[in-house]
């Protein structure tokens, strides 16, 4: 849609970052794995993101359509070298980050893996509390945005 995607929206929550192409097959594999796993854990804090990085001077359309076919239920956001580099030591496609709540990445897996490779490290993540800092800044920002549109109004 457009809308920038930054991890700190996701504070609180177990994030799945899958660096993937369209073009790669072991990547597109593993699309209906993420799928799934959103659909099923989404509501207790999983939240997948995949940065796509194609080969087409305008890879827009292609995305689209590949997360149409497939019903891709999370944010998908364009890669670019900058983001690339920010991935400690990327070796190749697929790549997929574990992040937890506290926005610590806690394991990097290269290649392709299994449903029950993925669940089985969803499943953990997602057992650990969620740290207390995370539950009240997700209850601040309403507040904030209030006192933002006050201030614009003045």
């Amino acid at each position: 849609d457009g809308k920038p995607v930054s991890l700190a929206s996701f504070q609180g929550k177990v994030v799945i970052v899958d660096v993937w192409g369209t073009w790669c097959p072991p990547c597109r594999a593993e699309v209906p794995h993420f799928v799934e796993l959103q659909k099923t854990y989404g509501k207790q804090g999983l939240q997948i993101v995949g940065i796509n990085y194609e080969r087409s001077a305008d890879p827009i359309p292609g995305i689209k359509s590949f997360a149409k076919e497939h019903g891709i239920n999370y944010p998908l956001v364009i890669g670019n070298e900058a983001t690339q580099n920010k991935i400690p030591k990327f070796q190749a496609f697929p790549t997929t980050l574990f992040i937890d709540r506290k926005g610590e990445v806690r394991l990097m897996a290269v290649g392709a893996r299994p449903q029950s490779y993925l669940e089985a490290v969803v499943k953990r993540l997602l057992s650990e509390p969620t740290p207390a800092g995370a539950k009240k800044a997700a209850k601040k920002k309403p507040a904030a945005k209030k006192a933002k549109a006050k201030a614009k109004k003045k």
